[in-house]
């Protein structure tokens, strides 16, 4: 089954907007890890793995926002990821809400919010190609 992008220019605004969120994110994680550590009240080791799998998914929404004719197929699988994430990300905070401080649940719901909320309207600008009948 084919698919196109609905609308190209908001599809690019929003992969602008991923790629500059998930930046922010891991470079303050990553060159801040350690003061971060009793901001949040979590520990270096999450802080860094949170940090270098949002570099990951930064850099391809940086990669998608650049091309010409996004690739599809790997949009979608920034999407997917970003479910993924948003899953993965809803078990950190159950798992750390007893010792995160409240910067660290905010932290930690925030990303919830929008790293979901990118995989929800990144996603919904993916559409099946219209098929036309002879």
């Amino acid at each position: 089954m084919d698919y196109t992008i609905k609308d190209l220019k908001f599809l690019k605004e929003l992969l602008w907007l991923d790629t500059l969120l998930g930046g922010l994110t891991a470079s303050s994680g990553l060159y801040f890890s350690t003061p971060l550590t009793d901001i949040l009240g979590l520990n270096t080791t999450l802080i860094l793995t949170i940090s270098i799998i949002t570099l990951i998914y930064a850099t391809v929404a940086f990669i998608l926002a650049n091309q010409r004719n996004i690739s599809v197929s790997l949009l979608r699988t920034l999407v997917m990821a970003n479910w993924f994430w948003t899953i993965v990300s809803i078990g950190l905070l159950f798992m750390h809400i007893d010792t995160a401080t409240l910067f660290g649940t905010i932290f930690l719901i925030l990303q919830i919010l929008v790293v979901g909320g990118l995989a929800y309207f990144e996603g919904n600008q993916i559409v099946k190609k219209p098929t036309f009948a002879p």
